[in-house]
Parts: C-alpha cells; sequence; structure tokens
C-alpha cells in the first residue's frame, strides 16, 4: 500500500507535469497516484486558499504604481468588475512586451492578497509556468486532448464534485 506522504509527492509531481502539457506519471514509468475526490478538492481548495496574504499584499504595493496609465485604467476597471461580483469574462489582448503578463499576476496577487481565489489558466505550459499559480487550461479542467476525435467533448468535472 502507497504511503499517504508518497502518493502526495506524486500527486505534486504528476500536477507539475500535467501543467507543462505533459502525461500522467504511468507514461513515464512512474508509479499513478491514487486520487480521490475528497483529496482532490480538499487539496485544490488548500492550494488556493493558502498564499501568503502578507507577501501579495507587499507585492502588490510595491507594484501598482509600475503600472502604465493605460494598464493602471485596466486594472481598476476589472478589480471594480470583479469587487460587483456580478460574473464577469475578461479578455486581455495586446503585442508582445506590452505587460500584460505583468498586469495578470497583479490581478492574481491582489484578488489572493484579499483572501480571494483567483485561477490562473493559459493555454500553453510555458504561458501557464509565467503566472503565478498558473495551469494549462488542460490540467485544470481536465479537458480532452482529443477533441477531433471525441464524440461528446466534454470537460470531466461534475457540477457536485469537489474540483467544481
Amino acid at each position: 500500500m502507497m504511503s499517504d506522504v508518497f502518493n502526495r509527492c506524486l500527486i505534486r509531481i504528476e500536477d507539475a507535469v500535467l501543467t507543462l502539457g505533459g502525461q500522467g506519471l504511468s507514461q513515464y514509468g512512474l508509479p499513478q497516484p491514487i486520487r480521490t475526490e475528497e483529496v482532490l478538492g480538499n487539496r485544490n481548495h488548500l492550494r488556493e486558499t493558502s498564499y501568503d496574504t502578507n507577501a501579495l499584499a507587499q507585492f502588490v504595493s510595491n507594484n501598482e504604481n509600475l503600472l502604465t496609465d493605460e494598464q493602471s485604467a485596466i486594472y481598476r476597471q476589472v478589480l471594480e468588475r470583479i469587487k460587483s461580483s456580478t460574473g464577469q469574462v475578461f479578455f486581455l489582448d495586446a503585442p508582445g512586451c506590452t505587460g500584460k503578463t505583468f498586469l495578470i499576476n497583479l490581478f492574481l496577487a491582489k484578488i489572493r492578497s484579499d483572501h480571494g481565489i483567483a485561477l490562473a489558466v493559459a493555454s500553453s505550459g510555458i504561458a501557464a509556468t509565467l503566472l503565478n499559480g498558473g495551469k494549462t487550461a488542460y490540467a485544470a479542467f481536465k479537458l480532452p486532448l482529443n477533441l477531433i476525435y471525441a464524440e461528446t467533448p466534454l470537460c470531466n468535472i461534475s457540477k457536485q464534485s469537489n474540483m467544481a
């Protein structure tokens, strides 16, 4: 039987590999971790609520004044809409080297420093590594990799699960 500590280590390793766009550990000759809904749900929630809020608040304080005027306007508008709790989707599109990653990481830090939950999801492993606490969409939402061949391409997350 696998020890709890060993299993948790395997889960963390596999999560890191999946975040970077890899496959499950069994594909690399390692034991597959045991993932139960209870362990996963509690672990996911714990991870998202265990940030050092003091360090994040300091990061926000040190970096808010570094925003350009345009970034600052976007920052204020998005935070106002988040505080209104109206359920919004935001799309940030700009040319390379304009500070998108900096702005997104500042959003993440601000929300988390206020004890909120902010999920950083990116389309690729490289983009996910640039976001604090980032994951690929595949790993975060359990997306099927074979969308072209799937008869019903759906995320494998039920509404009643801890993951949801």
